[in-house]
């Protein structure tokens, strides 16, 4: 049964939150062939909720997004045996076509808000004598060494969508993500010396790009990891999550930096236990960030002045471990996936002031399955610190009895457990509990 538990991802949300695009993960079974979970990407009302498939005859389109107005949406897709490329696609659906024609396809693109244009990474071309020697049979992988930089292109087109410039950004290092600013008119983009994992978890800094000039600046002055990043609404600050400092072992902090002045800010209550993990913007003078606070998340508002924050949502009161939120730009319609400790996965609504309202039904068979208790214990370590835990008890659990205990103990501070639902691949613990 666990095998067969479907799991919902909120993936964006239309500019005037009416609609909303998910997608719907499923295991494959025992007598399937090898590979992920299969994916299917879903479009819904979110006032009437009458989901249906994004996209119908598109075997592997993947990161779909609506255009900052609205009308169109733009997904990554591969042709026959070409590179993966941006098409587009009216929002009321027909069509579609192909917007970049990379050597090396595409892995990220996002639209330009006020311009027909998009931004992409696309790594380095295999060079023709490359390919002659893998012809040749001498297609050797040196380790680390093969690796190809992605680079950060800019394309704008005409009113007919035919693509009249392209412009490459970035030219050293790698780009791993990028975001623009509300008015097309700035690019920050994460980059790295190389294109290496241990790079992208330690030495990614934040770099904005002029659309103007073409000019490049560091802007983060991040030591070790790096989260999220985004623009106020009035391009005038740059706020980003990241560690502490270079022996902080996982992001946890809201930073703000002013990109006229260069002055930085740590809006992070001080000496918090927590970790924020994802950072945006309320408006242009409050902070909007989500943290992980013991087994719960929460999602707080900061004065970008300083001061101290206010929760606004805290899944220890609503009972949903909420994932990083979509919402509109008056934070009047927010969408993100949850779950509970009976609850694998499923989408939610929230207005920003009622309940959370459930929008999706994925696993409707676990209402009728019996499942073991499952609660938070702490406990005081011989220091005196106290440790906090999910228990789950045995089904049918009776006081007095005994029963085997099984420990699932996760290195710290990087990673800590949530009071949602437990039961993985690697962590079955309903499974146990039964």
């Amino acid at each position: 049964a666990l095998l067969q538990l479907k799991s919902v991802s909120a993936v964006h949300l239309s500019p005037d939150g009416t609609e909303v695009i998910y997608s719907v993960s499923t295991p494959r079974g025992p007598n399937d062939e090898p590979g992920s979970a299969t994916r299917k990407y879903l479009r819904a009302s979110v006032s009437s909720w009458n989901p249906a498939p994004l996209f119908e005859d598109l075997k592997g389109a993947s990161s779909p997004q609506y255009s900052p107005d609205g009308s169109y949406i733009g997904f990554i897709y591969a042709e026959k045996d070409e590179p993966r490329q941006v098409w587009m696609m009216q929002a009321g659906g027909g069509e579609i076509r192909k917007l970049t024609n990379a050597p090396s396809g595409v892995s990220q693109f996002k639209w330009q808000p006020g311009k027909r244009g998009i931004a992409y990474l696309s790594s380095e071309a295999v060079s023709e004598r490359e390919k002659e020697l893998k012809k040749r049979g001498y297609g050797f992988i040196y380790y680390e060494e093969n690796l190809k930089d992605n680079h950060l292109y800019l394309a704008g087109y005409d009113e007919d969508w035919k693509q009249t410039s392209l412009w490459q950004l970035t030219h050293e290092g790698n780009a791993w993500d990028f975001e623009f600013d509300h008015q097309g008119s700035q690019i920050a983009a994460s980059i790295s010396p190389r294109n290496l994992i241990d790079h992208r978890y330690m030495f990614r800094k934040v770099h904005v790009i002029d659309l103007e000039s073409g000019h490049m600046r560091q802007v983060s002055r991040n030591q070790g990891k790096l989260g999220n990043y985004a623009f106020s609404p009035d391009g005038t600050h740059l706020a980003y999550a990241a560690a502490l400092n270079l022996n902080d072992h996982q992001v946890s902090q809201a930073f703000v930096v002013n990109l006229s002045s260069g002055a930085l800010s740590n809006l992070t209550p001080e000496n918090f236990k927590g970790h924020v993990s994802w950072v945006n913007w309320m408006d242009n003078k409050r902070l909007l960030y989500m943290a992980g606070e013991g087994v719960y998340p929460t999602l707080s508002v900061v004065p970008l002045s300083g001061g101290k924050r206010k929760v606004i949502l805290n899944a220890a009161h609503e009972g949903i471990i909420f994932g990083t939120p979509l919402f509109t730009a008056d934070l009047e319609h927010f969408v993100f996936s949850g779950s509970t400790p009976t609850d694998r996965s499923n989408l939610y609504y929230w207005n920003g002031d009622e309940e959370l309202k459930k929008l999706t039904h994925l696993n409707p068979g676990l209402e009728n399955t019996l499942l073991g208790k499952q609660e938070v214990i702490r406990f005081r370590a011989r220091d005196g610190q106290e440790i906090e835990g999910i228990l789950i008890y045995p089904v049918n659990y009776e006081a007095g009895e005994s029963y085997p205990l099984v420990l699932y103990v996760h290195g710290g501070p990087e990673s800590h457990e949530t009071n949602g639902w437990k039961s993985r691949y690697s962590t079955p613990g309903q499974v146990m509990a039964g």
